[in-house]
């Protein structure tokens, strides 16, 4: 038995045989002797466009999508085309060309001292790799690595999309990217994941048993029957999904956020104590046509069942902005962010939004825990419910989320007709600053520990304390070490996260001190510049004592 210390980038832990996939390099193909050399790399460019299409029509995970769709922009930006050409009229085949592309622009861009010009080196890098990935062997394109684990210097996103249907057990890469695009996708996944294990492609062969043990931080070759049933790790991962509270003793639920049924299923295994946000909007975005309301009904049903007695938080169709299902032809906007969207767009189509809340209805009965995205007005809120009162009889809990400037200064108002509210602090944090999440140069300035986001948090979480509302987080800061336990000491008495970091975040409550937080928070909405209170973060105390495994966060 052989053990290799990484660093967890997704935890959890999985056996399986190893499927060791070698470094590609684009170039030196019978391929290049084609005299169709442009058309080929014409029909690689479309068929990688379209499949980039059908993935950022299917992700969940927004980060993810913005990757993706800088990515389907570059697939015809001039500079890489004229590159290609270039080379493919020296005599060189598609795939040696788009090879001979990708050093040439790595280079020409990395030279720049502009670190937005410089991250393009990695997306012209990524993007080739896509390109060149319909010119590899079938093998190493991502098939057949189900319930194996897949061992490889790095992985590039094209091939990390390749796995997406059917994903391996487990990952063992040597690379130590955790905040590169690949890390991005790899967590967007969903299995255990583990980076820098060192020389994992050298001493592994195809076949060989590993165990992936990425709550531990290990990959262990040839593991013996004690390694593969490891009572004390399992016993120590159940305690990991048990109900956790404060240091002081303040119960948090630590709840999934999902987009469907595979997502759920995951949470479950996680211990999530529920469902915190349920994202209905992929069954709408996967679709050329409306889903009727039986088929909404059945995908919203085999949630309902996979979550058994645990809460579920539903949230309606948040479409519009970046998220255009094909089957609603909205018109275009100069400023989607600020457009039709959210529970403004759910009102604009009520025929959809009352189809959505039967089925809805159907599936969860009266444990239904329904809430409305983009709120600006409690008299959208008042609409959604007379619909919900012409559906159905009976009290439904409806929620709220604080996602705009304009939902936390009517807290109070807000507090007065929803059953439970939910701060959604990726657009807040976009929306107070005047930073646009999905633009690659504003997105630097989602500063959540800003003052001014901090003291609107503040303002609306002490009204909804007030008004005695169950407050959650469902944002990508619930997750956050440093952010997280500010947000319970404001107030909050949920945190919804990814299913891969339930146990993470689990731990981290059972670290932290609500009233030490309470005061960090109070301190750093009061200091004068984003600057000082990034400062006073990084170099104070955080009331936090978690000794968890080393983590690429």
């Amino acid at each position: 038995m052989i053990a290799i210390e990484g660093i967890a980038l997704v935890p959890g832990s999985a056996a399986g045989e190893a499927v060791v996939i070698q470094t590609q390099q684009a170039g030196g193909s019978s391929l290049d002797e084609t005299r169709e050399a442009g058309k080929r790399f014409e029909d690689a460019r479309h068929a990688a466009e379209a499949e980039l299409r059908r993935r950022i029509e299917t992700l969940a995970d927004g980060a993810a999508r913005q990757i993706l769709r800088a990515h389907l922009a570059l697939m015809a930006d001039p500079i890489l085309l004229a590159a290609v050409a270039t080379h493919i009229a020296t005599g060189l085949g598609a795939l040696a060309a788009i090879g001979r592309a990708r050093a040439d622009l790595v280079a020409r861009f990395e030279a720049f001292h502009d670190p937005v010009l410089r991250a393009r080196a990695a997306d012209l890098s990524d993007v080739c790799g896509y390109l060149a990935r319909y010119f590899e062997e079938p093998q190493h394109a991502g098939g057949g690595v189900s319930g194996r684990v897949v061992c490889a210097e790095e992985l590039s996103p094209a091939q990390l999309l390749a796995f997406a249907e059917e994903p391996p057990v487990a990952f063992a890469l040597e690379s130590r990217a955790g905040t590169s695009h690949a890390a991005i996708l790899l967590r967007a996944l969903g299995v255990p994941a583990m980076i820098g294990v060192e020389r994992i492609v050298s001493l592994v062969r195809n076949g060989d048993r590993l165990l992936v043990d990425a709550t531990r931080g290990r990959v262990i070759l040839a593991p013996g029957a004690d390694d593969e049933i490891d009572t004390a790790a399992t016993s120590r991962v159940e305690s990991d999904c048990g109900p956790a509270r404060t240091r002081d003793g303040k119960p948090i639920a630590v709840t999934a956020t999902i987009g469907g049924a595979t997502d759920a299923h995951r949470a479950m295994i996680a211990g999530a104590d529920g469902i915190g946000l349920f994202r209905t909007e992929w069954l709408f975005m996967r679709r050329e046509r409306w889903p009727s309301e039986d088929e909404q009904f059945e995908a919203y049903h085999e949630v309902a069942r996979l979550a058994k007695d645990r809460p579920v938080t539903v949230r309606i169709m948040d479409l519009g902005g970046d998220k255009l299902p094909p089957a609603l032809a909205l018109p275009a906007e100069r400023n989607p962010a600020l457009g039709l969207r959210g529970v403004r767009l759910a009102l604009a189509y009520p025929d959809l939004l009352e189809t959505q809340i039967r089925a809805l209805v159907r599936a969860f009965g009266r444990a239904l825990r329904m809430m409305l995205p983009m709120v600006n007005d409690p008299g959208e809120v008042l609409q959604v419910r007379r619909i919900l009162d012409r559906v159905a009889s009976g009290h439904y809990q409806v929620g709220a989320m604080i996602e705009t400037p304009a939902a936390a200064l009517m807290s109070t108002e807000l507090a007065a007709v929803t059953d439970f509210l939910s701060l959604g602090t990726n657009d807040l944090t976009q929306y107070v600053l005047a930073a646009d999440r999905e633009s690659r140069i504003a997105a630097t300035d989602q500063n959540p520990v800003h003052p001014a986001v901090l003291r609107l948090i503040r303002l609306a979480a002490a009204d909804i304390v007030g008004a005695d509302r169950p407050l959650s987080v469902c944002g990508e800061y619930a997750r956050d070490p440093l952010v997280a336990p500010i947000l319970v000491g404001m107030g909050v008495t949920e945190l919804s996260v990814a299913s891969d970091a339930i146990v993470a975040t689990k731990r981290l409550v059972r670290g932290m001190s609500t009233a030490t937080a309470r005061l960090l928070g109070d301190e750093l909405a009061s200091l004068p510049t984003a600057t000082a209170a990034a400062d006073r973060l990084a170099t104070g105390e955080s009331g936090l004592d978690v000794h968890a495994p080393r983590d690429a966060r």
